[in-house]
Formats: structure tokens, C-alpha cells, sequence
């Protein structure tokens, strides 16, 4: 029933892919920051947003993976939902599909919700999955998701922002939320000048920026593991070898399998 009024299959597979991509000890600078702390585990009366910009190449979506993760784990009350916005993936990119993908990850994780949901299909018989995105917000969230009071707060962690087909309107949308449930947003994304411009009025808006060196270590330790696994040789050569390449040097940590393949056989044969 749930799938059907959506349209949403398992959203986990998406996870689990760039779960993949995480280091046993990437990723934990964040749990440092006092600004992340604050906004994480202070209990807020009204829509608390961060908004977490970075430049291309440090990592940002495995870093989106590690929050999801961490807060899943329950380390902070609150249920957790989630969403990547994808270039490949035109439908993911649309407003409609983000509310309903959330939707459904807050029906399978508070009954209260899902029976509500359940009631309004009996008495209407609608199908979100062909509606607006104007239509979702007014029927789901506004009539529904919002007057509801749950026990713990929501956490939305929204991963390439700057991908999604229109980033300042959903700014502007999930900024006037009003709910009876304390909503923390995440936001994840490149800074780009219109979605600055967009979040430069918002009053209940932390920004923080992501620095190359903040996830250098992290990127690093995760292509030395991956390219030892692909060579012979011990960790200790796969560092030395990486590092004489100068792959780690730039501002941007941008690689691919096929060509730290090709880069280290190259070095090899000069060691």
C-alpha cells in the first residue's frame, strides 16, 4: 500500500552504495564542530537548518552517508530520512519524487503517520505518485505530516542539493515549514551563487563550509585500500606510490578506478 501511494521502492539500496565508500575513521571531523553539535543534538521549537557546502571532489555524499549512518545508530533521539538528489537520475531530481520518497521513509518508521496516510487513501483514494509536488505539500505534508506530534524530532539530510531541478524553490519550500515536530534539515551541496543567494535570508540557517583539508585524510585512506586490494603490493608501497604520483596535492580530489590504476603502474615502473 505505502509503495503503491508513492511510488517509492527500497530507498536503502541508494545508502548502502556509497556506505561502501566509508573508512572505519572517515568522516568523524564533523562530530567536532560545535555548530554541527548544536544543531544535531539541541531540541529546537521551530525548523532548524545547516546547510553544509563544498566544492567538487571532497567527498561530500560519502560524507552525507556517514551522518545518515551515524544518526540511524541512534546516538541522537530522533528518526532520520534522507535523500539524493542525482544528475543521472532525472526523476530523483524533482521536488514530487523528494516528498515522496521522504513520506515514505517516515510511514515505515512512525505508525501514527502511516495510519493517518492510510485513512486519508481510504476517504480519497489518492495516489501521491501522480501527483504535483504544490499538491503533495498541501495534501501530505501541510494537511497531514505537519500537525502531526511525534516523540522525537525528524531529521531530513539532503544530499546534492545543487542537483535537484529547482534548488532555490525547494529552499523556499522546506524554509516555511511549520510543524508541531521538530524538523532538522541537512543540507548538502556545492555553494553555488543561487542557492547563496536563496539562503542568505534564512534566520534559522547555519552554513558551513567543507575544506579540502577537512576530507583529504579520509578520500586518501579510502584509495589506498581500494588500490591495494587491486595490486600485490603491501598498504606501505600503495602510499608511497600514490603519494609520488602527487594525486593527493591538488584541491581536488577527483579519481576514478581506471586511472589510479593507470597512475600506479606508471609509478611502479619508475620504483
Amino acid at each position: 500500500m505505502i509503495g503503491q501511494t508513492y511510488g517509492i521502492k527500497d530507498v536503502s539500496e541508494v545508502l548502502e552504495i556509497f556506505r561502501r565508500q566509508l573508512h572505519p575513521d572517515s568522516c568523524h571531523w564533523i562530530l567536532q564542530r560545535s555548530s554541527f553539535r548544536d544543531w544535531m543534538e539541541e531540541v529546537p521549537d521551530k525548523l532548524d537548518m545547516y546547510w553544509l557546502a563544498g566544492p567538487p571532489g571532497v567527498g561530500k555524499t560519502t560524507f552525507s552517508s556517514f551522518i545518515i549512518n551515524h544518526l540511524k545508530q541512534g546516538f541522537v533521539p530522533g528518526t532520520c530520512q534522507y535523500h539524493f538528489f542525482q544528475t543521472e537520475h532525472h526523476e530523483t531530481r524533482t521536488v514530487s519524487y523528494f516528498l515522496r520518497s521522504l513520506a515514505f521513509q517516515i510511514a515505515q518508521e512512525h505508525e501514527e503517520f502511516r495510519l493517518a496516510l492510510a485513512a486519508a487513501y481510504q476517504k480519497t483514494g489518492m495516489l501521491f505518485v501522480s501527483q504535483k509536488h504544490q499538491v503533495i505539500w498541501a495534501k501530505l505534508c501541510e494537511g497531514i505530516l505537519f500537525r502531526l506530534k511525534f516523540s522525537e524530532p525528524l531529521f531530513w539530510i539532503l544530499d546534492g542539493l545543487d542537483e535537484a531541478d529547482s534548488p532555490t524553490g525547494l529552499c523556499d519550500l522546506v524554509s516555511k515549514i511549520t510543524s508541531a515536530t521538530p524538523i532538522k534539515i541537512l543540507l548538502v551541496s556545492r555553494p553555488t551563487r543561487d542557492l547563496s543567494s536563496a539562503l542568505s535570508t534564512k534566520t534559522h540557517l547555519l552554513r558551513e563550509e567543507i575544506q579540502t583539508q577537512d576530507t583529504a585524510s579520509d578520500i586518501q585512506a579510502y584509495v589506498v585500500e581500494a588500490v591495494t586490494s587491486m595490486s600485490s603490493g603491501p598498504k606501505s608501497s600503495t602510499t608511497y606510490l600514490l603519494g609520488q604520483t602527487g594525486l593527493f596535492s591538488g584541491s581536488s580530489l577527483h579519481w576514478n578506478k581506471s586511472s589510479i590504476i593507470g597512475i600506479l603502474q606508471k609509478a611502479s615502473k619508475q620504483h
